[in-house]
């Protein structure tokens, strides 16, 4: 299964954190937005309708009867010229109509109505209850807005009153605008698709925000990560590189010191070790002399084989270290050596070939010809194929010689 990234979770949790603040401090401010915005329409239509109250003539609208035979009038016509007026002076009102009292507490009457925006006018004299917003009774008193959307059979509005006055103070009718509930939903949508977009351009922002943040720590944690590999490999003293300044980048300072040490304990293990085998090697060649000949012979054959691999002069260095471990098998070599492969095949080869054509123990010697031809049927059977190649090349050359 394959696993999650450490970057991916950061930038969904932080993503899912901004998308939760970010929601809910929009919808917070959306409603809040909202609020503030239905208040000010109500402030709006109270400033209209006051304005409208003082625009019409009380004196003029009490001459007209509430019959239908009063639209013929002139009086009727001039007051419907004024509420049409006030109608388009702004887009949001959709009709401005007068009403007046009856003999029923409940019941007003329409007197002159502009008409809606689709044409639809109220009949001089229809009656219209106002059991639903009671609150028109108090506009015979003082202007006022209705606090939430009210329906009749012409729609939901939210409406304006005020009281327009004869020339001697008196309430005698109402001035009434409306304003669509369509109207007041429209500006709602507009402005939720404003904060829609502001909400979903956060989201992107965040999301960019999100993964830049999780890059700036995973990042220094994939150096840290690369360098344990590192050492895995067994290439001590390599160090990591990190300008976090933060505790990653203490980690990293941490984590090359304690690469430096490793590399001068193993460097100290090494030369210690190697010490010993060249005492040893020493105590051997005073021994038999002919000890020290043989090590000549396989150094040359493998700083031979080496140079024809194109090994870099360091290992090679290594590699005549090696070569006084002359009988591999039967000696133990650190796991730092151990852990370079082709220099022990490399000295593997040269010692084999050695033992054929200079055997120790009596057996008849084999033609460099012949040991070179048994070497090479040992072809990724006992000794790596690329070391035989460069094997035969150096004997072909007569570098063996």
């Amino acid at each position: 299964m394959k696993k999650i990234g450490l970057r991916f979770k950061l930038t969904i949790i932080f993503l899912s954190l901004v998308i939760f603040v970010l929601g809910a401090t929009s919808l917070l401010t959306y409603r809040r937005v909202i609020f503030q915005q239905k208040q000010e329409l109500r402030a709006k239509i109270l400033d209209l309708v006051k304005l409208s109250a003082q625009l019409l003539d009380g004196d003029k609208i009490s001459q007209i009867l509430p019959v239908h035979a009063s639209v013929e009038t002139a009086s009727y016509q001039e007051i419907k010229q004024i509420l049409i007026r006030i109608r388009d002076i702004d887009p949001l009102i959709d009709s401005a109509y007068i009403m007046i009292k009856t003999d029923k507490p409940d019941v007003l009457q329409f007197l002159v109505d502009s008409g809606d925006r689709k044409n639809v006018v109220a009949d001089c004299g229809e009656n219209y209850s106002i059991t639903h917003v009671p609150q028109m009774k108090d506009a015979f008193r003082s202007a006022l807005v209705d606090k939430e959307l009210n329906s009749d059979k012409w729609g939901t509005w939210l409406s304006g009153y005020a009281p327009i006055l004869n020339s001697v103070g008196n309430p005698v009718a109402l001035v009434c605008l409306d304003v669509a509930a369509g109207s007041i939903k429209q500006m709602q949508l507009l402005m939720a698709k404003r904060f829609l977009s502001v909400f979903l351009v956060g989201i992107l922002l965040s999301l960019v925000l999100g993964w830049l943040f999780a890059l700036s720590i995973t990042l220094p944690l994939r150096n840290l990560k690369a360098g344990v590999k590192e050492l895995e490999q067994g290439n001590l003293g390599s160090e990591v590189t990190v300008t976090s300044k933060d505790e990653i980048q203490d980690l990293a300072e941490s984590f090359n010191q304690m690469s430096k040490k490793l590399l001068d304990s193993s460097v100290s293990i090494q030369q210690y070790y190697l010490d010993t085998i060249n005492s040893l090697s020493h105590s051997q060649r005073l021994r038999d002399p002919r000890a020290l000949e043989r090590l000549e012979r396989v150094k040359r054959y493998a700083v031979c084989i080496a140079e024809n691999l194109q090994i870099p002069i360091g290992e090679i260095e290594w590699l005549k270290k090696i070569c006084l471990l002359r009988d591999i098998s039967k000696v133990g070599m650190p796991g730092n050596i151990l852990a370079k492969p082709l220099l022990v095949s490399i000295v593997s080869v040269a010692d084999f070939f050695d033992t054929l054509t200079m055997p120790e123990n009596g057996a008849k010697p084999l033609s460099k010809e012949e040991a070179a031809e048994a070497i090479k049927q040992k072809k990724d059977e006992q000794f790596n194929s690329i070391v035989i190649e460069a094997f035969l090349a150096c004997y072909k050359s007569h570098a063996l010689d």
